[in-house]
């Protein structure tokens, strides 16, 4: 048995067409056995005559049974010999398949690549991984076994044993020297005798021969089952005759070999190490987001080994500890990356540089400004004719009254996979999928627990604004273009890993609205052009799209961002849920006002609004330096709620921006008194594109040349100043 393993290989078949090989092997065993038993035991005695002599009976008996193998097995085969030829014959064709396609089997195998990955190409292009000799090869020893089979099956029934082997057989002898004779000679040969014989055997014979046509007949049957199913699938699918996909989505090589699964002792030690005192949670939640990411389930312990004589644990040496597979790397130095790179976004950095003496600029991170938004199902409608300044307007209040923060795993979860994320611009769409992308690498959510009914081992943020200038592309290239993604390339194990673990990974689309070709997003519903295949290269909008609609990648969770602008461009794509985000609702305004910068563009503040804010930054605990509150509704009693803040003592607001509002020169009056005012800090205030004349500019310009006044720049850019 073990030879026949190393013989067909089970790594060079489908599971299934495996063991039906193996179980074609074991019944040509018994065939064979039944047949020779036949053959060789098998004899004259078995055949009885009537109508013949005492003396002669032997002499009857022989001539009659020669003459009745000469009738019915007319090439004097034995049927032994038959079913040996039948069955060795299709072994043979899959032994040679399986030992001339192992070699490529195994160089495509992530388990026999390991050591040496980091030191080739990982380029999904080279010829090993595209070539077609494993699908031609598998195709031919289909086609060879259909082949074989039902010459075997023409054989048997036309050719060698036509008639079966009758139990009753008339055998005329001549009287002269009892020769045997036809039944044609009989008529010309009056002295002919007839003797009725009797095959004891016959009717054995023929039921073991039916068997061997049966058994033939299903086997070419489920072969030419397999083979209609190949060929069709590599008519649709012209990438499924590659290697790799070939290897992976048809042989199903690693189903078991790239999972996050634990050997039983692994299991057991998991499970006591999980066994913790309560004060463990807590300590887990106070590691810094610097330190390296634990990987649950993927790092393999190191063993340990016990002095006979001391009863001491000893740690193996280097060489002898258990090494991280690829994946198990990928998602720890993935996560980590991710930490790193989000801990302080860009857009939190403060707009003021340093001044000597003062110490450094404070800048944020991710985690002290974030907070939950507040999004509604579904959205509000808005009309955005007009030019661009009137579309901004345009944005309305939804008309839920009671809307809750949402965090991630309240927009994401097991039941709504495939979410659209809808939001006016500034809004805060891209910092939400930052922050959500985030807290899975600190595996705050979608991490694996036990009460977790959806998690991630892999997530991929990706920009469209970044891609539009590529040009065809297939999904393992797109992924490795994705935000945070530590090198330009994707190891096989990890990409063979996420092919049969979709349900695993996390697809986040940001910005459909930034993506030049949107308007195409629909056409591969429409008038399909690309095959649904990983490997075939295709234009983003088509793969896109495939991801969206399931039709690629199949079970993966898809978060998707865009502005309301562009939801036309999507129609074809039914999401599991849409939300729309609102901003920050007004007690939230206030708990960020203890932070030293905050950004509420867009989020429609009214003068009410400005009076929370205002109450806030006056406040002796507030730290804040920066507050950008452009592109909303603010009046003029809003900028007088804000001119009395920033004229406050405690408020120590270094930059102020109140552009796209609705201010005029009452308000530009409030403010001006609130600059000269000895206890303002203010350094930057940003006031274009209002409603401002040059009677406001007046106060402005005297309040500037006051003694007092620290600020450093004004801007009036778009008002109704004249020269």
């Amino acid at each position: 048995m073990d030879n026949l393993k190393e013989l067909l290989a089970r790594k060079t078949f489908n599971k299934i067409s495996h063991a039906a090989v193996v179980i074609w092997i074991l019944i040509g065993v018994i065939f064979l056995s039944i047949f020779a038993d036949t053959e060789i035991s098998e004899s004259r005695l078995d055949f009885r005559c009537s109508g013949a002599k005492i003396e002669n009976i032997d002499h009857v008996r022989g001539q009659c049974f020669e003459l009745y193998e000469k009738q019915y097995n007319k090439y004097d085969l034995p049927i032994y010999g038959f079913v040996t030829l039948n069955f060795f014959l299709i072994g043979t064709v899959c032994v040679l398949y399986s030992q001339i396609v192992s070699p490529t089997v195994d160089q495509l195998s992530p388990s026999a690549r390991n050591g040496d990955l980091e030191g080739q190409s990982r380029d999904q292009e080279n010829p090993l991984s595209t070539g077609k000799k494993l699908f031609i090869a598998y195709c031919c020893q289909l086609f060879t076994r259909i082949i074989l089979g039902a010459l075997f099956m023409v054989l048997q029934t036309r050719l060698l044993y036509p008639l079966d082997f009758p139990s009753s057989f008339p055998c005329y002898l001549t009287s002269e020297g009892n020769q045997p004779k036809t039944s044609a000679t009989v008529i010309q040969n009056s002295s002919s005798i007839l003797h009725n014989c009797h095959n004891q055997r016959a009717t054995k014979k023929n039921s073991w021969m039916n068997a061997v046509l049966i058994v033939n007949g299903i086997f070419v049957f489920g072969i030419l089952m397999e083979t209609v199913y190949i060929l069709l699938r590599a008519w649709k699918e012209k990438c499924f005759m590659e290697n790799l996909k070939f290897l992976l989505t048809h042989m199903n090589q690693y189903h078991t070999s790239t999972g996050l699964k634990l050997e039983p002792q692994q299991r057991e030690e998991r499970t006591e190490h999980e066994t913790t005192t309560p004060q463990e949670p807590k300590q887990r939640e106070e590691r810094t987001e610097h330190e390296p990411t634990p990987v649950p389930n993927e790092l393999h312990p190191v063993e340990k080994s016990t002095d006979s004589e001391t009863n001491i644990p000893q740690i193996q040496s280097e060489p002898e500890k258990l090494q991280k597979t690829p994946l198990q790397e990928f998602i720890e130095t993935t996560k980590n990356k991710i930490k790193e790179e989000t801990t302080q976004p860009p857009q939190l950095r403060s707009p003021l540089s340093s001044t000597p003496g003062e110490g450094p600029a404070k800048h944020l991170t991710l985690d002290q400004i974030y907070t939950k938004l507040v999004v509604v199902p579904d959205r509000a409608n808005h009309d955005f004719s007009g030019n661009r300044w009137e579309q901004l307007g345009a944005y309305a209040k939804s008309g839920e009254k009671n809307e809750t923060p949402r965090g991630p795993e309240d927009i994401l979860n097991h039941q709504n996979k495939n979410v659209l994320i809808v939001g006016r611009p500034g809004i805060g769409k891209t910092l939400y999928c930052t922050k959500v992308l985030r807290d899975w690498a600190s595996n705050k959510v979608f991490h694996e627990s036990p009460d977790a009914k959806i998690n991630f081992d892999a997530a991929f943020f990706i920009k469209f604004r970044r891609l539009n200038g590529k040009t065809d592309l297939n999904l393992r290239e797109l992924l490795t273009l994705s935000e945070h993604s530590r090198t330009g390339h994707m190891v096989d194990e990890v990409w063979n890993y996420i092919l049969k673990n979709p349900q695993r990974v996390l697809l986040i689309f940001d910005g459909i609205d930034e993506y030049k070709h949107n308007t195409k997003i629909g056409d591969e519903n429409y008038d399909p052009q690309f095959g649904d295949c990983v490997d075939e290269k295709m234009p983003l909008f088509a793969l896109y799209e495939k991801l969206a609609t399931g039709k690629l990648l199949k079970g993966a969770a898809i978060l998707t961002t865009t502005r309301p602008t562009a939801l036309p461009c999507i129609e074809c794509v039914s999401f599991d849920k849409v939300f729309e985000i609102l901003g920050f609702s007004s007690e939230q305004v206030e708990k960020n006002s203890q932070l030293s910068w905050l950004h509420l563009t867009y989020n429609q503040l009214t003068d009410e609004g400005a009076k929370y804010l205002a109450d806030a930054i006056r406040d002796n605990n507030c730290q804040l330096r920066w507050l950008d509150l452009s592109i909303n509704n603010i009046r003029d009693k809003g900028a007088q709620h804000l001119a009395e803040a920033i004229s406050n003592e405690n408020c120590q607001l270094c930059t102020l921006s109140l552009a796209l509002n609705n201010i005029t020169d009452k308000g530009a009056q409030h403010l001006a008194d609130a600059i000269s005012n000895e206890n303002c800090q203010l350094h930057t205030l940003d006031l274009t594109h209002n409603n401002i004349t040059d009677k406001g500019a007046q106060h402005l310009a005297d309040a500037i040349s006051n003694e007092n006044c620290q600020l450093r720049a004004l801007s009036l850019y778009g008002n109704n100043i004249t020269d």
